[in-house]
């Protein structure tokens, strides 16, 4: 049987972050990880260790597309010096409304970036509470972009999400994931119009 040209040539669609939490021991990125876990659609989900996961995401294109994206997420602990940082397709920091410490955790990790030049590369700040009524009122998206902005940071989305809504905590993660993946240039995804799209339910760091 000859074999088909087309299905040989065609590549493994894949996203890579790097993930950092402003509030890590109480709610740190992999901990937000297993919300997404309970509601989306994935599989063939590997814990290579409690900093590094690997998994299958089916993201829904269209109302007859979709795709499988091999997904890769690693997140740099405070706890842990001389952390290497590989080449990764994004940078992705949690920020907790609720966490009076945020903006100077927030502070440190663009200050860590910066000294290692990274900071031309995309980055998503998701910031996150569980209610409305508990976010701090200091940590306004202007004094977030003013630390990105000291930082020198330019190719960056703030987004905002709900930890108690399982449909926005998909819909954030798969927005920056296709976000990522439209500066790719896919086929897959050439033709891919945003609002069509619906969700599914080294470098040292010291």
């Amino acid at each position: 049987m000859e074999e088909n040209p087309e299905k040989e040539s065609k590549k493994d669609i894949t996203f890579d972050a790097i993930l950092f939490s402003t509030n890590f021991t109480n709610f740190n990125a992999m901990k937000i990880i297993k919300q997404f876990f309970m509601s989306a659609d994935c599989s063939d989900v590997n814990n290579i260790d409690e900093y590094n996961v690997n998994f299958v995401h089916k993201l829904i294109i269209d109302n007859k597309k979709d795709i499988d994206c091999k997904i890769s997420y690693f997140e740099v602990s405070p706890m842990k010096k001389g952390v290497k940082i590989r080449e990764t397709d994004c940078f992705i920091i949690f920020l907790d409304l609720e966490y009076k410490d945020s903006l100077s955790e927030l502070n440190k990790i663009l200050k860590n970036l910066q000294n290692l030049s990274k900071n031309d590369q995309s980055l998503y700040v998701v910031n996150f509470y569980t209610e409305e009524n508990l976010i701090i009122k200091k940590i306004t998206e202007e004094n977030i972009r003013v630390l990105l902005d000291r930082f020198g940071f330019s190719n960056y989305e703030i987004y905002k999400m709900n930890m108690t809504n399982p449909d926005e905590i998909i819909k954030t993660f798969d927005k920056i994931t296709l976000e990522t993946l439209k500066t790719k240039d896919l086929p897959d995804l050439e033709n891919f119009d945003e609002g069509e799209h619906r969700s599914e339910s080294l470098c040292i760091i010291n």
